[in-house]
């Protein structure tokens, strides 16, 4: 997200779209195993200035 939030101050009028290779678990309860492929979104909040992740 570092490098997604860089590229977003260097140009801010351009969707900025990214492939994690590696996702967390918050939950330790929903954790299924290392390889485990989702497709989701990583969304940025500027109200709270962090990043929402669904799945």
């Amino acid at each position: 997200m570092g490098a997604a939030w860089r590229l977003q101050r260097i140009f801010p009028d351009v969707k900025i779209k990214a492939f994690a290779a590696m996702r967390t678990v918050s939950n330790e309860t929903e954790f299924r195993g290392l390889i485990d492929p989702v497709i989701g979104r990583v969304t940025y909040r500027s109200q709270y200035n962090d990043c929402l992740r669904r799945p």
